[in-house]
């Protein structure tokens, strides 16, 4: 499910917005990742290795690049499943879209999703980096955290959809 809510922005957030959106003026490279809680309110997350330009050993969401024939949606599953044998089994949220800076001092339009997921670690098979587990995110301000880690990370757990999905999984 897509909110339909537009905000505009740079870097600034805007928090009484249930997503955020940014500038759109396309770099011609896409990238779409997700950021999934589990039912303990532990977020995925990646530790990359060293064998990737992009945020060698540092922790990241698991995304990659969409390609020419999905939409990002379908690219933040393959990506999922790609990475971590993992399927999706819930409605995920939008969480942003907009143009990011890149490693290599470019530009990226990312699409971020979030959502629910009845996995734990030891589901997990780690089909690409050094390793991919649920993080509690108090852990997370001593994670050394790559440059959309840094973004997207923080961006989420401040957000409403993670408090919503926390609340749903105490429910459980």
């Amino acid at each position: 499910m897509y909110h339909q809510s537009v905000t505009t922005l740079s870097t600034e957030l805007v928090t009484d917005s249930p997503c955020y959106r940014a500038d759109m003026s396309a770099p011609g490279r896409h990238a779409a990742g997700v950021l999934l809680v589990n039912r303990a309110g532990h977020i995925l997350l990646q530790l990359r290795d060293g064998n990737t330009a992009i945020s060698p050993h540092q922790w990241a969401l698991v995304a990659g690049g969409v390609e020419a024939d999905e939409s990002a949606l379908e690219a933040a599953e393959r990506e999922l499943f790609e990475e971590t044998g993992l399927s999706k089994t819930t409605d995920w949220e939008l969480l942003f879209e907009g143009v990011r800076p890149a490693f290599d001092g470019g530009q990226v339009l990312w699409t971020v999703f979030v959502g629910a997921t009845p996995a734990r670690s030891s589901d997990i098979v780690v089909g690409e980096g050094r390793t991919i587990m649920f993080v509690d995110p108090r852990d997370v301000p001593s994670l050394d955290l790559g440059m959309s880690g840094a973004f997207f990370v923080p961006l989420f757990l401040e957000s409403p959809q993670y408090s919503a999905l926390l609340r749903d999984s105490n429910e459980c």
